[in-house]
């Protein structure tokens, strides 16, 4: 029975978080609120919301990070003058990308 509303109430405040968190995803990019939906409804179907109510959290902390990887730093690495500059940003854009899909996964650990 416990375990049953423990699991019933990450369900719902993860919903509650998720409401919470559209309107401001949908107000940085729609394919960013778009990927956030998407996010959001894959961690419902595989159960994962249910074992920590912050995954909306996650996702949207993690895809606005992957965001600023692809839109701040992508053009960086593409406009390189030298192969330094260019190995920079390369390692930046990656750094961030890499730390972005782990935050979004859920993988970070506090």
């Amino acid at each position: 029975m416990k375990k049953k509303v423990k699991k019933d109430f990450n369900i719902i405040f993860g919903t509650i978080i998720f409401v919470l968190l559209i309107g401001s995803a949908f107000a940085i990019d729609w394919i960013f609120g778009v990927g956030f939906v998407v996010g959001f409804f894959l961690s419902v179907w595989n159960k994962v919301l249910e074992k920590n109510f912050l995954i909306p959290v996650f996702i949207f902390i993690g895809a606005l990070i992957i965001r600023y990887a692809l839109f701040a730093l992508l053009p960086n690495v593409l406009n390189a003058q030298d192969y330094f500059s260019l190995g920079i940003s390369l390692v930046l854009f990656l750094l961030i990308l890499i730390v972005g899909w782990k935050v979004k996964r859920g993988k970070v650990r506090f």
